[in-house]
């Protein structure tokens, strides 16, 4: 369950991708982050089965979930290590654990997620997410094809700044020319959005 506890929203492991996509209380808080993060993977069946607990704990390169949520002041509350900061949790070795929920600050956030995909419901490309608050911006890039990472907190963001203190690599999908050309240009549109919403 999505659950408003007061003054955080809990996100319960097992909350499908497509109630993300539909929860009028997330969009209350954080606009449209969590929706456009999610409505680009396969499809409505799919997100309908498809778990938050599944895409945050795997830390897989391509998941827009850990995009998005690192965008946000967010927690991980895990059965043995307790409760951590996204940050650290998507940084953190793999280690047998059980994640337990997604904690959020329950404060309104104007918030962007951008994606770059070859087809719709592909894998994406490349991931973007920005939040803003008080002045203060969160920027997570992810699908390098590295997971994605907190690449900047703080005031004034630069997007090509961002982009060069990043390392992309090439898979299938793009090279890692291709992945550093197109990410300032996801900041800027992502900021841009965020800002007219302030």
């Amino acid at each position: 369950r999505i659950t408003d506890t007061g003054d955080t929203i809990e996100i319960g492991a097992m909350v499908s991708l497509r109630q993300l996509e539909t929860s009028e209380l997330l969009r209350q808080q954080y606009g449209t982050l969590f929706r456009d993060a999610v409505s680009g993977i396969v499809g409505t069946q799919f997100r309908n089965t498809a778990t938050v607990g599944g895409s945050v704990y795997g830390r897989f390169g391509f998941s827009d979930v850990l995009t998005a949520l690192l965008a946000l002041p967010a927690q991980v509350k895990l059965y043995h290590r307790g409760t951590v900061s996204i940050e650290d949790f998507a940084a953190m070795p793999y280690e047998k654990d059980i994640l337990e929920c997604i904690i959020l600050p329950k404060q309104a956030y104007a918030a962007s997620y951008q994606h770059m995909r070859f087809q719709a419901t592909d894998f994406p490309v490349l991931t973007c997410a920005v939040s803003c608050r008080d002045g203060i911006y969160r920027i997570s890039v992810g699908a390098r094809p590295q997971k994605a990472c907190l690449a900047y907190q703080g005031q004034a963001p630069d997007a090509q700044a961002i982009t060069d203190s990043l390392n992309f690599s090439s898979n299938m999908r793009a090279s890692a020319e291709y992945r550093r050309k197109i990410c300032p240009v996801l900041i800027r549109r992502a900021l841009e959005e965020v800002q007219a919403c302030r």
